[in-house]
């Protein structure tokens, strides 16, 4: 917000939120838990006039809250050598796309699938386990992206 002409200004909104100055012209404003759960809070500014004149102007936007990503690639495992694993468990939330990684040698069928399977490669069995990571993407107005990590163990065949 920009004050022009004016002798003070005050901030409003009807979320729950706070501004780090409300008496600001240009302050922060701390997003409350309603804000998010609406996804959406009207944020107003007036500006008092100056003496003579007595009229006080206000002006409003709406914020769009974006909800961040969340993954979860499900809890550790272990499998026998030889067997591919599915990661069942693993799921995301607001997410646009998914894509997963690994730390070993293994591939997985599809690594944008949320429930993919994983074949351990044959350094993942020589060292015994592997770290698989799924990254959610955000979507819209969101920039950071969410990473969960889980590890499989390989136990040597007999």
């Amino acid at each position: 917000g920009v004050c022009i002409n004016g002798s003070g200004s005050l901030w409003e909104t009807d979320g729950d939120g706070f501004f780090d100055n409300d008496a600001a012209c240009v302050t922060d404003y701390y997003i409350g838990f309603n804000d998010i759960l609406n996804g959406t809070v009207n944020l107003c500014l007036t500006v008092y006039s100056t003496n003579p004149c007595t009229v006080s102007d206000q002006n409003c936007m709406v914020l769009t809250i974006a909800p961040s990503p969340e993954a979860y690639a499900g809890v550790d495992a272990t499998i026998c050598e030889g067997d591919t694993y599915t990661l069942a468990g693993a799921f995301a939330t607001d997410y646009s796309t998914v894509d997963w990684a690994t730390s070993g040698d293994g591939s997985f069928d599809d690594i944008h699938a949320i429930n993919p399977v994983y074949t351990p490669g044959a350094q993942d069995i020589l060292n015994g386990s592997a770290e698989l990571c799924m990254t959610a993407n955000p979507t819209g107005g969101c920039l950071i992206e969410n990473i969960d990590c889980m590890t499989l163990r390989n136990l040597p065949g007999n």
